[in-house]
């Protein structure tokens, strides 16, 4: 029997006020948070792209799974994913409100740890394995 490879992830929205003000408030129209999903509500969803595509992970996650933490210029995330990290919602999320998104996540079943951080259309990526790190930009 294969085992899933959960990730675990960790997101810092940085902004200034007005942007996390509009970022919480969006998060605010979740009204069932055991159904209601955290991507599709920030950044929405296209039919014609796959999870996959659209947030670089198989499923969303539900508001009641994630825990966020805020104050007027952050907002955390931390939630589980399965297999991959949200790569491509943090980009969606950085470019749709001109913020900063940090990642950090693990894959403890493959040793296996990396960060990103989203800004201007850009991404600087952190790859640990085996204590090792390596730089992509």
């Amino acid at each position: 029997m294969k085992m899933t490879n959960w990730c675990t992830n960790s997101i810092t929205i940085t902004g200034d006020e007005e942007t996390i003000k509009t970022i919480l408030k969006r998060l605010g129209t979740i009204t069932n948070p055991a159904r209601e999903i955290i991507f599709e509500t920030m950044v929405g969803r296209n039919p014609n792209e796959s999870n996959l595509k659209r947030f670089g992970t198989m499923w969303d996650v539900s508001h009641e799974n994630t825990k966020i933490n805020f104050n007027d210029l952050m907002i955390t995330m931390k939630f589980s994913t399965v297999s991959f990290p949200p790569c491509y919602f943090c980009q969606h999320l950085s470019n749709e409100y001109d913020v900063k998104v940090e990642l950090i996540y693990s894959i403890p079943n493959i040793n296996f740890t990396g960060k990103e951080i989203y800004y201007k259309n850009s991404v600087e990526s952190f790859e640990f394995e085996n204590n090792l790190l390596s730089l992509h930009v």
